[in-house]
């Protein structure tokens, strides 16, 4: 895992994106936090493909791995990668 950061908007706010792992990105979701999920291939915030923001829905919960695999089956080939990247998103 590299140590990527980048600053953009992200549906109308701006945010910064820092590159985290997928244990991680577990302890934040489960926690409440929002995470973005994007293929291996594309840089966040690129204007070809935004990513996947994911948060834990404590009225309807959803298991971290269920979005992860959603993610990974409807987005991986081999022109965006064949596995996501994790950011946690840090408000301005």
């Amino acid at each position: 895992m590299r140590n990527l950061q980048f600053t953009g908007q992200l549906y109308g706010r701006t945010v910064t994106l820092q590159q985290i792992s997928k244990p991680t990105a577990r302890k934040l979701y489960d926690a409440g936090k929002e995470i973005l999920l994007c293929p291996c291939k594309f840089v966040p915030l690129s204007s070809w493909f935004t990513g996947y923001v994911v948060k834990q829905d404590f009225e309807y919960p959803t298991k971290f791995e269920s979005h992860v695999n959603s993610f990974t089956f409807y987005n991986s080939n081999y022109e965006m990668g064949y596995y996501p990247t994790f950011y946690k998103i840090i408000n301005h």
